[in-house]
């Protein structure tokens, strides 16, 4: 019976290694590290199969993890409701050369975002080594997924030999060798030695590693390193000087303040930069800087006077608090006032309620001058809450230059083709000259009579031949014409159409169907839509919960009308009318009700549904419409959650705008439930229905 067992045993074990295409060994390339010494983990696949199969350096290993360790951790110059930190390096195939069957190929890859202590450690790698079928097919390949637990010994060092462990990667770091000299570099810059600042500078000179070399010598923060911040800041393309200003920021020496002061009124200098100089000055801090930052609001551009503002509550000077509480007299006030004020002092001091904004600042700077000496300030690193992730900045795409059309203009469609005086029409067509509006003429005309239209809302979609671009536009019907019969004209700097027939019809009364958002909140574009076309000249009338009333100007075009909650309009069940001047008499619609909030919402469930789908441990973003955009700017925070069988991770999205999201490099290919849900200061708020987001099984090439 014992040999029946080992003998099925045997053929499971061969079954199962004939099954498998690659086996993978993970180890470390040395047995023990000196503390500071760079960490480089060895994947070894080996092509056990019958079928060679395609290989490459650059498929990324998905996860390398110290077990119960916090990853490097950069100084918090964002304040308690921000953030900031670098992107994700990826890779993918090229040209890759082929393992034939018996032979052995070997990944490196460098431990990122660890200053480990002399111990012994857990390291876990996992992830997929980097092969792949040579024909076109989704299939993995056998064998190639791994999942290890490696022990890691860590020494105590000397300078001494510290240098000597270094000096193969000093020498390697000018290897003829592309392949030596790249992974030479990335270990030197990654441990970032002081005894190597100057050889590192010399990197960011070169541009091979520019930006992780320019956040090495921030790490280092020698009077050295910073000195060669500042000298190549100067020669340095505009991502590097950004880069630049951020490191020495992040430092927060005292001795860097001139330099700071001088980049923050730069009025040249780039609003990313200025907003850095900024923050640097509050990671500074005291009474200096808060007058530093004061005498730079003037000046300043909204985006850079954020960054002031987030500055002066990071100061830790009881100084910065009546500067920012008379900041709100600014309509708009500068972003995140209320949170400034929140870091500092620790006390709410927007609760949300609607109030006289200059009755307000002047009960809080009378509260100050009464307790201002007895209150307790704070800091960036005393919040209350943690703060939320930070942004990669991205550079904006270009302008498409393109010439006029010089064939005939040409009208192909109005929608719709009835409509009442002082409403929208949409107009399409080829050659309309939307692009240089002072030169069109758009004509109502019947017999002997013409009436000029206004045009406004235009676009086109470009094609080879600037002639045949579609040019589109929302046309305001004139007020003066009568029901019946016209012919419409456009007459572009002379050259005009061929009349296309519309009839006009009676102005109807006001038929509400529909307000969206559902929930909107203060200060956010309202949507209303109807069975009759809005018009030019229709107004709302609203009445919030506490029972005040607004009489609020509307835009229109063909899907509705539009306008904007007052900023202080109350929490609860608010009701609107639209009112519309008809026959020399002001007519309201029936009444719509829908509930105002200032709390945190979650975003619709197409923000996740309509990300593009790509793999595990890729990034993608928030699909946006304009009340998904809304929820964005004004969260701290957004969480989504990505749900597969028993795995449940939790990404923050991040980014200039907040959409940039991560997919959990544990998810497996396939279907996976998405929700979101936002925050606002330290209150979070429901999770959104969930979504089905597809996951590739391959990784999506960058473009």
């Amino acid at each position: 019976m014992r040999r029946t067992l080992w003998h099925c045993l045997l053929l499971l074990l061969t079954v199962t290694s004939a099954q498998a295409q690659v086996q993978v060994d993970v180890h470390l390339d040395k047995v023990r590290y000196l503390a500071g010494e760079p960490i480089v983990v060895v994947v070894d696949v080996r092509n056990v199969g019958d079928e060679a199969v395609e290989y490459s350096s650059c498929e990324r290993c998905d996860q390398l993890a110290v077990t119960s360790v916090e990853r490097r951790v950069r100084p918090n110059i964002a304040g308690c409701f921000g953030g900031m930190s670098g992107g994700v390096q990826g890779g993918g195939f090229s040209h890759p050369p082929l393992l034939p069957p018996g032979q052995t190929t070997s990944f490196r890859y460098l431990l990122k975002e660890y200053d480990l202590r002399p111990g012994q450690y857990d390291l876990t790698a996992s992830g997929k080594a980097g092969v792949r079928w040579t024909s076109p097919t989704t299939d993995p390949v056998p064998g190639a997924q791994f999942d290890r637990t490696l022990t890691l010994n860590i020494a105590a060092s000397t300078d001494d030999a510290l240098k000597d462990a270094f000096a193969p990667l000093v020498s390697d770091a000018d290897a003829a060798d592309p392949v030596r000299r790249y992974r030479s570099r990335a270990a030197i810059v990654e441990s970032a030695p002081p005894f190597l600042e100057t050889l590192i500078a010399r990197f960011v000179t070169e541009d091979q590693f520019s930006q992780a070399a320019i956040d090495a010598l921030g790490r280092i923060a020698s009077s050295g390193s910073r000195m060669h911040l500042k000298n190549l800041l100067g020669g340095s393309p505009g991502a590097s000087r950004t880069t630049i200003v951020l490191a020495l920021a992040r430092i927060g020496h005292q001795d860097d303040r001139d330099f700071l002061v001088s980049v923050l009124r730069d009025e040249t200098a780039d609003p990313t930069s200025r907003g850095y100089a900024a923050l640097g000055l509050g990671r500074i801090g005291g009474d200096q800087a808060v007058r530093d930052l004061e005498r730079a609001v003037p000046a300043a551009p909204p985006d850079v006077r954020a960054s002031i503002v987030t500055a002066l509550g990071n100061t830790r000077s009881g100084a910065a608090v009546p500067v920012l509480i008379g900041m709100f007299e600014k309509n708009p006030p500068p972003n995140g006032l209320c949170g400034a004020l929140q870091t500092l002092t620790h006390r709410a001091w927007c609760d949300g309620t609607a109030s006289d904004s200059s009755a307000q600042r002047r009960r809080w700077l009378r509260w100050w001058g009464e307790n201002g000496a007895s209150t307790s300030i704070f800091g960036s690193d005393n919040c209350q809450a943690d703060p939320v992730s930070p942004a990669v900045v991205l550079p904006a795409a270009p302008a498409l230059e393109r010439s006029r059309a010089t064939g005939p203009p040409r009208i192909t469609s109005i929608r719709p083709s009835a409509a009442a005086p002082n409403s929208i029409v949409t107009m399409s067509g080829y050659a309309l000259g939307f692009e240089k509006m002072d030169l069109v003429h758009l004509l109502f005309t019947r017999g002997n009579v013409e009436r000029v239209a206004a045009v406004g809302g235009g676009g086109r979609a470009i094609s080879r031949d600037r002639d045949r671009d579609i040019h589109y536009a929302q046309v305001v019907i004139p007020a003066a014409l009568t029901p019946g019969r016209w012919q419409v004209v456009v007459d572009v700097n002379g050259r005009r159409s061929v009349p296309v027939a519309m009839r006009i019809i009676e102005v109807r009364d006001v038929e509400l169907t529909g307000i969206f958002p559902q929930r909107p909140h203060p200060e956010q574009a309202v949507f209303v839509v109807a069975k009759t076309p809005a018009q030019a000249g229709d107004y709302v009338q609203l009445m919030d919960a506490r029972g005040t009333q607004w009489h609020i100007e509307t835009g229109i075009s063909v899907f509705g009308l539009n306008f904007t909650l007052p900023d202080e309009v109350a929490d609860g069940e608010a009701s609107l009318r639209v009112g519309r001047h008809r026959n020399g008499v002001d007519r309201l619609s029936a009444a719509r009700r829908f509930v105002v909030t200032s709390g945190p919402l979650p975003l619709k469930s197409e923000a996740v549904a309509f990300m593009k789908p790509v793999a595990p441990g890729q990034w993608t973003d928030l699909a946006r419409d304009l009340e998904i955009g809304f929820e964005i700017g004004r969260a701290d925070r957004i969480d989504v959650e990505f749900r597969q069988g028993r795995v449940v991770v939790i990404s923050q999205a991040t980014g200039p705008d907040g959409v940039h999201v991560q997919v959990p490099a544990r998810l497996a290919p396939g279907s996976v439930s998405v929700r979101t849900r936002t925050w606002i200061e330290q209150t979070a708020s429901e999770w959104s229905a969930p979504a089905r987001l597809r996951v590739l099984r391959r990784p999506v090439p960058p473009r």
